[in-house]
């Protein structure tokens, strides 16, 4: 790590709600090929250079480890650390996709690194074979292209810090003759000749940072909803009195249709605004799902979208997946709030998005 630089964050337990598990980690062979020059970020990112923050999950005791949470079965979380970007936005949580295949087990409870490539054959195969847990370099570097986009656009959304070119994996297989697993370092040159991963696959690990990384789905986890309505709070620099959970959902309602909306206006569809993909201070992530016009050629106009069900029926085929974002996104918010107040505030956010000229600079985050 370069000198003067603050050591990896280690998270307490308590500080990490949404943490559901450790995993330890190893360094191995890489090589930083994109580095965002719109982070202050206190890590030792340097493109041509090695990082430690280069790393694949282990099942063996080792110096550091990572957090885990179930239902993010390539991310491992290194912890809370609070910078800005040049323009002053704030973050916090700092995580790194494609540092292997995380899986719960399913007796014990506790997280543990598996196979990234898949043995099984016939209709239990994997639909993506040679890339459980990893991340491929045109994906990451898509997703880092996308976030840059959407924030120039006024959408709320994470920012990449860096991509890092992983030379070595950390390969775990059943020993048949041990009755259990062993570990070994590969490179990635080996994995290929041995089949382990497709040829065209080019592992990295991708460095992204947020606000709060706990999703809509992981509301419900001990503090998680709590610590995200303080972090807006404090965002709209507000007192506790002046915002509470009924604030929050209001807030959230206005910003998510304001989000979708500018999404739209940009001819962009997302696919997958899930509880999985929407983060509980109104992030929308993973990005590498994201169409444009020229990917989706036959996609047409931007709908101000009908609300009622039997207007939708009769929505054209081209417009189909602006509606499923606007659909599947409002869907979400049932999981914050049951009323239906929320329902206008969402929609009007949304109408007036379309209709803005210039998107107002996103406010700093805390």
């Amino acid at each position: 790590m370069s000198e003067g630089s603050p050591p990896l964050p280690e998270f307490a337990h308590k500080e990490t709600k949404e943490l559901r598990d450790r995993l330890p980690v190893v360094e191995v062979s890489n090589e930083v090929i994109w580095v965002n020059p719109e982070i202050q970020a206190p890590f030792d990112m340097k493109e041509g250079e090695s990082t430690k923050l280069g790393v694949f999950i282990s099942n063996e005791n080792q110096e550091r480890s990572i957090g885990t949470a179930q239902g993010h079965g390539r991310t491992g979380i290194f912890g809370k650390v609070i910078f800005e970007d040049v323009q002053g936005r704030h973050y916090r949580d700092v995580d790194a996709k494609g540092i292997g295949h995380v899986r719960y087990n399913s007796i014990s409870g506790h997280s543990e690194a598996s196979e990234f490539y898949d043995r099984t054959e016939g209709p239990y195969s994997s639909s993506n074979p040679g890339m459980l847990g990893l991340m491929d370099r045109s994906v990451a570097l898509k997703d880092a292209s996308m976030a840059e986009e959407l924030l120039s656009h006024g959408v709320r959304t994470y920012r990449v810090i860096g991509i890092t070119k992983l030379n070595e994996l950390i390969a775990q297989s059943q020993d048949i003759f041990e009755g259990g697993r062993r570990e070994e370092k590969i490179s990635v040159t080996n994995a290929k000749q041995r089949q382990m991963i497709n040829e065209a696959i080019d592992p990295v690990v991708e460095v992204r940072a947020f606000g709060t990384r706990a999703r809509i789905q992981d509301k419900n986890e001990d503090g998680v909803l709590s610590d995200a309505i303080e972090l807006v709070r404090q965002e709209l620099n507000l007192s506790p009195e002046q915002f509470q959970v009924k604030e929050f959902i209001h807030w959230y309602a206005e910003t998510l249709g304001t989000n979708v909306g500018r999404l739209h206006k940009q001819k962009l569809t997302h696919g997958y605004l899930s509880e999985h993909n929407l983060t509980l201070d109104c992030r929308i992530v993973d990005l590498d799902s994201i169409k444009t016009e020229q990917e989706m050629p036959d996609l047409k106009h931007i709908p101000l979208h009908p609300a009622d069900s039997k207007e939708i029926l009769m929505v054209p085929k081209a417009q189909m997946p602006y509606v499923h974002d606007f659909l599947t996104a409002y869907a979400t918010l049932t999981s914050l709030d049951y009323s239906h107040v929320v329902d206008a505030v969402y929609e009007d956010a949304y109408r007036r998005a379309l209709q803005e000229k210039d998107p107002p600079p996103l406010p700093k985050s805390v």
